[in-house]
């Protein structure tokens, strides 16, 4: 997924309130089963990381791993705060 395409999927499900924002909120989402789409910062903790991913394969939930930062992230989510994974409500 291109970058712009991305920015303007997280404005636009940020915008109709379908993002979880937070590792610990997105598992608790892959584990109710409300998550279709997982996004992780370039700068993510390698064990957040595996750990994201590896339950994402074993959910059947699509994961990509962003080019952008934490800190832009946050910036594009209008948080005053980094964010490292993101996830997209089914």
């Amino acid at each position: 997924m291109r970058k712009s395409d991305l920015e303007s999927s997280i404005r636009k499900d940020l915008a109709a309130g379908k993002l979880i924002l937070g590792n610990r909120e997105v598992e608790r989402g892959i584990y109710n089963n409300s998550v279709s789409k997982v996004i992780a910062a370039s700068n993510t903790d390698e064990t957040i990381l595996r750990q994201v991913s590896q339950l994402c394969s074993t959910s059947g939930v699509e994961f990509l791993h962003s080019a952008l930062s934490n800190t832009q992230l946050g910036i594009l989510c209008k948080r005053q705060h980094t964010i490292s994974v993101i996830g997209f409500k089914k």
